[in-house]
């Protein structure tokens, strides 16, 4: 797999990160395989203890070492009846 060391470092120095995984999660959904991202809950473990995470339209991996706070729904015309805001703490 190719890891990519400077987007490594930024993740590292950051404490809060917004993903909007709408496209992403739909695919998934076709695919039968749900909201869970297991390769951006594995990219996003660069990030230190006690960061917050708010994903868009997906789940990250409990196992990766995330905290579930709680989901918020968003209504929007774009992804009706309405898009889901996750939000997440780095353990």
């Amino acid at each position: 797999a190719h890891h990519d060391t400077s987007i490594a470092s930024i993740l590292s120095d950051t404490t809060l990160s917004v993903c909007f995984a709408t496209t992403w999660s739909a695919d998934r959904l076709k695919k039968k395989e749900g909201r869970k991202l297991p390769k951006l809950s594995q990219a996003l473990t660069k990030m230190p203890k006690g960061s917050r995470i708010l994903i868009v339209d997906g789940r990250l991996e409990p196992q990766d070492g995330y905290y579930w706070a709680g989901d918020m729904n968003i209504h929007c015309p774009d992804t009706a009846p309405f898009s889901i805001a996750s939000l997440y703490e780095r353990l």
